[in-house]
């Protein structure tokens, strides 16, 4: 849970902002790709892009900017055609940082709203959790 609500409260639209992670500035959609390679890979393109409802084009450009900071890197597949993204050493640590911090800011609500309101705003944020699939493109 507390991965979930402090990724909900730092990539709302109003507190989103770029965060930096071993030296790299790292957008939310960026942040977004990188927990789902870590969580779902090695992961194919079209994968991917579906699991983050958004384009290949749009993909394979967040990809490329992973690959550029060193988070992630592509793999081929046992057909030669096919090509998988995995995390890097750089991007494990990097996801475990995020981890980490969602896990403070996680226990810093909690703290300041009490056992019941965490409850309430986690029931809440799970009612506009679905807001998340909207198309980034």
């Amino acid at each position: 849970m507390a991965d979930f609500m402090a990724e909900v409260v730092l990539t709302s639209q109003y507190l989103a902002e770029p965060q930096l992670y071993n030296n790299s500035l790292l957008h939310n959609t960026e942040i977004r790709a990188l927990k789902i390679i870590f969580t779902k890979g090695p992961i194919s393109m079209h994968e991917l892009a579906q699991a983050m409802y958004a384009s290949r084009p749009r993909t394979t450009q967040i990809v490329s900017t992973l690959i550029a900071k060193q988070l992630v890197e592509q793999v081929k597949g046992g057909d030669k055609r096919m090509i998988y993204v995995i995390t890097t050493t750089k991007g494990t640590k990097t996801v475990k940082q995020l981890r980490a911090k969602y896990t403070k800011i996680a226990r810093a609500i909690e703290r300041k709203l009490g056992p019941k309101d965490s409850q309430e705003l986690a029931r809440l944020l799970k009612k506009v959790s679905p807001l998340q699939q909207l198309p980034i493109d």
